[in-house]
């Protein structure tokens, strides 16, 4: 009886060996062969069903999710849609997409089911990514034309009137640097609060002498402009 003795390797280079005896075969691995592992169960992403609710209803039912980070917001060529992509504040793998459809206002909500290895102690708000909304825009433009010529009125002073004033949710508040950029949009291209000579001038002729003047009230002159209109 003889023995047939064969070495062989495989593809990632590790040998084998086969032990042939009348014609019955063993073989003998040297090295186990590499098992693909499965991943754990916090780390599988699942989906849930999508729905489609009106703009209106997004603030609310953002509210009822664990606070996210948007990662990404693109539209679609014609522009008659939006995308949003947001990812879980704590890091774990919770997704969730928002389409807009601007034709009749509605929001297709895709999401992930929520992992067990989400921290719900980092659903705190991330300031630079909150949704301004539009009623929180319309206080900010109105404190902007309110304000329009009060010194040092910023975004601390707006956060405490749409918190006092407006009674404002505190979730629904813009971050300072989101607020001081509407202030300063609306001021330059609304209410044209410029570094223009015309604007300042219609001030201070707010201010001109009547001659009826209370003695604490300040008053200026006004000369002419010459020929080149100085």
């Amino acid at each position: 009886m003889s023995n047939e003795i064969i070495s062989i390797s495989s593809s990632d280079g590790d040998d084998s060996t086969i032990v042939s005896i009348d014609d019955t075969s063993v073989i003998e691995l040297l090295s186990p062969l590499p098992v693909k592992s499965e991943p754990a169960d916090d780390q599988r992403v699942t989906s849930v069903p999508d729905i489609t609710i009106p703009v209106s209803q997004l603030d609310a039912f953002l509210r009822s999710k664990p606070r996210c980070i948007m990662k990404q917001s693109k539209h679609n060529i014609d522009r008659s849609k939006r995308y949003e992509y947001r990812q879980c504040a704590c890091g774990c793998s919770y997704r969730i997409t928002l389409t807009f459809t601007f034709a009749n206002s509605t929001v297709l909500v895709k999401e992930t089911h929520l992992p067990p290895n989400h921290d719900s102690s980092d659903d705190r708000v991330i300031s630079s990514h909150i949704r301004v909304t539009k009623d929180v825009l319309g206080y900010i433009d109105l404190l902007a034309e309110r304000n329009l010529f009060t010194p040092n009125y910023g975004a601390k002073k707006v956060v405490r009137a749409l918190r006092e004033e407006f009674s404002v949710d505190e979730s629904l508040i813009p971050p300072d640097s989101q607020i001081n950029n509407r202030l300063s949009y609306c001021r330059s291209s609304r209410l044209n609060h410029t570094n223009m000579i015309d604007v300042v001038e219609a001030q201070l002729g707010r201010f001109v002498l009547q001659g009826d003047e209370e003695d604490c009230q300040p008053f200026i002159y006004l000369c002419d402009k010459d020929s080149q209109g100085r």
